[in-house]
C-alpha cells in the first residue's frame, strides 16, 4: 500500500524521535496542522525548533506557541495529580498511574512532549467512595453524556472535571470492562496487576506504576482495541519507548502471552513498526514472538495488516469502501481466543449476517459505497 505524504511525514517524525535522529524534510503548514490534530504538536516543536534551516520564521512562531501551551497544561495536570496524591496518602488508598500521566514523566525527554486529554489512575474498587469524596471536596464534579447506569458496569467511574483548571480525572477500577473477554484476561486481573507494580522512588508522594513488561501489553492491547486515529501515533510512540526501557525483560514480556488473541495483537503491532522501519529487535526475540500461536493465521494476518495500514494511512478503500463498521467486525472476529480457521468463518458470517445485537450495517452496503465513490470521482473529473 502506497503511503501518502502526510502519513509518511508522521512516520518520519516518529523515527526521528525514537532514534534521536535529525529530520531532513522541510516543515509545511499542513504538517503542523496534522501533528497538532494528532497530539504530536509538542514533539514536532521539540524536533524542528532546533532545525532553523527546515522551518520558516512564521512556523517557528507557531511551534513556540504550541510548546508553551503544552508546557502550561502539562504543569497544570502535574500539579493536580500531586494535590490528589497528597490528599490520598493513607494506607488504604493506593494510586496507580496509567497511560500518559506515567509515560510522560518516565519515558519522554520532557513530560510536555506527551500530550494527554485526562489523567488516568487505577484504584481498588472498595476505595471508589473515598476517592470520589476527596475529588469532590477538591472542586471536581462528575459529568458525562452517558447515564449513571452506564458506569455501573464500566471499567472507570464517571469522569471528574475540575471547575477552574479544566483538568479531567478518570478513576479506573479495572483496565478493561470486567464483563468482557479482555477484562477476564489473566494478566489484567487486579491480583496480577498488584504483583506487577513498581514504585517511582524519586517522586513524592509515592506513585505506583505498572512494570514495563505489563505496561507494554496493556498499551498494545489498548491501542489495537481502541484504534482511534487521533491518538494512534502517540500510542505507537509509547509502545516504542516502553520497549527501549532499561531494564526491560523480553523473557518476562513473552511469558505473559497466554492466549491466541494476545499473540495476534503483538504480532500486528510490532509488524507495523517493523514494516515502517521504526523499531528493530534481535532475531531471537523476533523468532520467539513469531513462534507464538495466534488467532489470525496467514490469511487473517494479511487481511488485518491491510486494514491496519489502510487505517493509519487513511486509505479510501479501507475508510470509505470497506468502511469502519465492517473493519470493526473483521477485527472483532480475529481478536478472539480461537483457532484461525474458526475466526475466518466467524468474520465471514458477521460480515454477511450480522447478529441482532450488532447495530452496524451489513457488508452489502459496500456496493453503495463503491457506487458513491465512482460518482464522486466522475463529478470531480467533470469539474476539472
Amino acid at each position: 500500500m502506497k503511503i501518502n505524504k502526510d502519513t509518511s511525514f508522521l512516520l518520519s517524525l516518529m523515527q526521528n524521535y525514537i532514534s534521536a535522529s535529525q529530520p531532513t524534510i522541510k516543515l509545511t503548514d499542513s504538517a503542523i496542522s496534522r501533528c497538532t490534530q494528532y497530539g504530536l504538536g509538542p514533539l514536532l516543536a521539540h524536533i524542528y525548533l532546533v532545525n532553523d534551516n527546515l522551518t520558516t520564521e512564521a512556523q517557528r512562531v507557531k511551534l513556540n506557541s504550541i510548546e508553551l501551551t503544552s508546557k502550561f497544561y502539562t504543569a497544570s495536570q502535574k500539579k493536580a495529580l500531586n494535590e490528589i496524591l497528597a490528599r490520598t496518602t493513607t494506607p488504604y488508598i493506593r494510586i496507580i498511574l496509567l497511560k500518559g500521566i506515567h509515560l510522560a514523566g518516565s519515558y519522554y525527554a520532557s513530560p510536555h512532549l506527551r500530550q494527554m486529554g485526562d489523567i488516568d489512575i487505577l484504584v481498588d474498587k472498595i476505595q471508589t467512595n473515598n476517592i470520589t469524596r476527596i475529588l469532590i471536596s477538591m472542586g471536581y464534579i462528575q459529568k458525562s453524556h452517558n447515564s449513571d447506569d452506564f458506569y455501573k458496569t464500566h471499567h472507570h467511574l464517571m469522569p471528574f472535571y475540575h471547575t477552574q483548571t479544566g483538568v479531567c480525572i478518570e478513576v479506573h477500577t479495572h483496565l478493561f470492562f470486567e464483563s468482557k473477554p479482555l477484562g477476564a484476561r489473566a494478566l489484567f486481573q487486579l491480583d496480577h496487576i498488584h504483583q506487577n507494580l513498581t514504585l517511582l522512588k524519586k517522586e513524592m508522594p509515592q506513585q505506583y506504576v505498572l512494570t514495563p513488561e505489563l505496561n507494554l501489553h496493556y498499551t498494545i492491547t489498548h491501542w489495537l482495541r481502541e484504534f482511534r486515529i487521533e491518538t494512534s501515533f502517540i500510542q505507537l510512540i509509547d509502545i516504542c519507548l516502553l520497549m527501549k526501557h532499561k531494564p526491560f525483560s523480553w523473557e518476562k514480556f513473552i511469558a505473559l502471552i497466554k492466549t491466541r488473541d494476545q499473540a495476534t495483537e503483538i504480532k500486528l503491532t510490532l509488524g507495523f513498526l517493523f514494516r515502517n522501519n521504526i523499531i528493530s529487535l534481535p532475531d531471537n526475540i523476533v523468532n520467539e514472538i513469531i513462534s507464538q500461536k495466534d488467532s489470525m493465521g496467514l490469511l487473517g494476518k494479511r487481511l488485518l495488516q491491510t486494514i491496519l495500514d489502510g487505517y493509519i494511512n487513511q486509505d479510501k478503500f479501507i475508510t470509505q469502501v470497506l468502511g469502519s463498521a465492517n473493519c470493526a467486525r473483521i477485527l472483532r472476529s480475529y481478536f478472539r481466543n480461537e483457532k484461525s480457521w474458526l475466526n475466518h468463518l466467524h468474520a465471514l458470517k458477521t460480515l454477511i449476517l450480522p447478529s441482532d445485537k450488532d447495530s452496524l450495517p451489513p457488508i452489502v452496503s459496500i456496493r453503495d459505497r463503491i457506487t458513491n465513490l465512482i460518482k464522486r470521482g466522475i463529478g470531480n473529473y467533470d469539474k476539472n
